[in-house]
């Protein structure tokens, strides 16, 4: 099942049956509906990259919807809006204005969906513009392209939106929606989009309500380890297992330590998790291990096409801009 992405971006421990525990990839989880593949996804994890690093990235400002978003004078008056209502006569900057108004007391919601996006489907802007008479600086460009991505993209995984999770006895979250994405679909996102094919991803680092969306640039795995069935288990249980719960399907298993590199950090997020491989050393899926097990990215995702959110504001004329600032 593919979920469009849409104004989402912007924005105790009791016993359980083992059945219950099962969790493989699933339709929500399945690497293969990310946008922007080159080839076939490759499964086997024996084929895959152990590192990785996407250049051609850049940052910019994420314009929280507390401060006014696209509206705000931060950077200059009028705003990146302003400018593009005096240089086209639209209306565009007041609609972002209203619109802020339902996020004003929400820290996290902004652009940062838009931003990311932007970045690792465009060339990065790097010089002011006139057009139609009305200037527009570096930072008015990004605010524009960020704007014109803002509503595209398609996510693997699900959004948690709670502000607490509750866990089971192996220390796993309860909440379905919050516990993917699933550490097999990432470890495939990551060594074939990046690894394989050199495009970028982009994932919400905090597995909560709020949503922080940033791009992946690179990633290493640190360790690789085979497992039995039982050393599988006890890393996901920490207790003695006669057999491993979680994918009936899985005959092979490998402990994985990844460091992971996000645009705009210095220092790489640290995650660990179990493998689960059929007879042919496909991934099938995995589980969370350690802190990873809370701590992981709630979904990932890849935009596809520019769709603006803004009804006032028109691609052609937000590409015509942007091309004369690079």
């Amino acid at each position: 099942m593919r979920k469009i992405l849409f104004l989402a971006l912007v924005l105790g421990c009791g016993q359980q049956e083992m059945s219950s525990l099962k969790e493989p990839i699933n339709s929500l989880n399945d690497p293969k509906w990310i946008p922007g593949s080159v080839s076939d996804l490759d499964y086997v994890l024996s084929n895959l990259p152990d590192s990785a690093k996407v250049t051609r990235l850049w940052n910019g400002p994420w314009w929280p919807l507390s401060e006014g978003g696209t509206a705000s004078t931060r950077y200059g008056r009028p705003s990146p809006l302003g400018k593009y209502d005096l240089a086209t006569g639209s209306n565009a900057n007041e609609w972002e204005r209203e619109n802020a108004k339902k996020y004003a007391g929400i820290s996290w919601a902004g652009h940062c969906n838009g931003l990311a996006a932007a970045s690792i489907m465009v060339e990065e802007p790097t010089k002011p513009v006139k057009y139609n008479n009305v200037s527009f600086s570096v930072v008015d460009v990004k605010a524009l392209v960020t704007e014109a991505w803002q509503g595209s993209g398609f996510i693997i995984g699900d959004r948690c939106d709670r502000k607490a999770v509750t866990l089971d006895q192996y220390g796993r979250i309860n909440e379905t929606e919050c516990r993917d994405v699933n550490p097999g679909t990432f470890h495939l996102a990551l060594t074939n989009y990046l690894g394989l094919f050199g495009k970028a991803i982009i994932a919400d680092m905090d597995n909560s309500e709020a949503v922080w969306n940033y791009p992946i640039e690179a990633y290493t795995v640190l360790i690789k380890k085979p497992l039995t069935k039982d050393e599988a288990a006890w890393h996901v249980q920490k207790a003695a297992s006669s057999g491993y719960a979680y994918n009936a399907d899985a005959i092979d298993f490998v402990y994985v330590k990844m460091s992971v590199s996000f645009l705009g950090f210095d220092a790489p997020k640290v995650y660990e998790y179990v493998l689960e491989l059929d007879l042919k050393g496909k991934i099938l899926g995995g589980e969370w291990l350690e802190k990873s097990k809370t701590t992981h990215p709630d979904f990932i995702w890849r935009p596809q096409d520019p769709r603006a959110e803004n009804p006032n504001l028109n691609l052609d004329v937000i590409n015509t801009i942007y091309k004369q600032s690079i």
